[in-house]
């Protein structure tokens, strides 16, 4: 109830994922589901897109080898949703980091080191660009 509640108080929706093939399929699922409940209890919630969290290398869709197919299997997911893969903001990419990891649960990332505060600084620009469409 309380995950249906934050989706009815929201309006716009970001779903981080690690790119490996089962968090890829419950992204998937969760899209499938936001589809379902949009129309039904939740029409003003749009989607910004799809983060992939946790990537092996730093920088814009610069992934790993094991991580291009799970790439590509979230651009066909979000494709077949949409009709487009823009929804998968590759480009907002957040990699594996150790004050990212260090930070969680008990401190906010983006004050750790330059380097989060770049990769969040990116991630929140593209927010807003797109949250302005």
């Amino acid at each position: 109830l309380s995950f249906i509640n934050g989706l009815c108080a929201a309006t716009h929706l970001i779903v981080p994922t690690g790119l490996d093939n089962l968090a890829a399929q419950s992204a998937g699922n969760f899209i499938i589901q936001y589809k379902f409940l949009k129309p039904r209890i939740c029409p003003q919630l749009e989607l910004i897109g799809v983060v992939p969290s946790m990537t092996y290398n730093q920088g814009p869709a610069n992934y790993i080898q094991r991580e291009q197919p799970v790439v590509a299997r979230l651009q066909g997911l979000v494709r077949g949703e949409f009709g487009s893969s823009a929804f998968l903001l590759e480009n907002c990419n957040i990699h594996r980091a150790a004050h990212i990891r260090n930070a969680a649960g008990e401190k906010l990332a983006y004050f750790e080191s330059d380097e989060s505060r770049t990769i969040f600084t990116t991630l929140a620009k593209e927010v807003i660009e797109r949250t302005r469409r």
